[in-house]
């Protein structure tokens, strides 16, 4: 199973959640040595990774540049459906974005 994403209360309960079966998100993200990536580098595929609205601006940045490489159906449907979220956790307060590693 691959990284699961999660729009998240502040109480803990998801609000929408994007699966990643086929382990896009593993391929896609950038390596942690890429100091062109200032938020998604830091994505952790065995633990959690929380971001928060005010660093969803930056967030949504980085996501577009990385889903203009994106080719492959599902890899691409799984790009697009966390950038909803990610346009949720800006335009929304007392939610967080949560990506749960394997």
């Amino acid at each position: 199973m691959g990284i699961t994403t999660a729009l998240v209360a502040e109480d803990g309960i998801k609000l929408e959640v994007v699966e990643d079966p086929h382990n896009v998100l593993q391929r896609v993200l950038p390596d942690l040595d890429d100091a062109s990536s200032d938020f998604l580098r830091y994505i952790d595929p065995y633990g959690n990774t929380v971001f928060n609205y005010l660093q969803a601006p930056q967030l949504l940045a980085e996501w577009d540049a990385l889903s203009v490489k994106t080719a492959d159906t599902e890899d691409r449907r799984v790009v697009d459906d966390i950038r909803k979220l990610i346009q949720r956790l800006q335009d929304e307060r007392h939610i967080y974005l949560k990506f749960i590693g394997d």
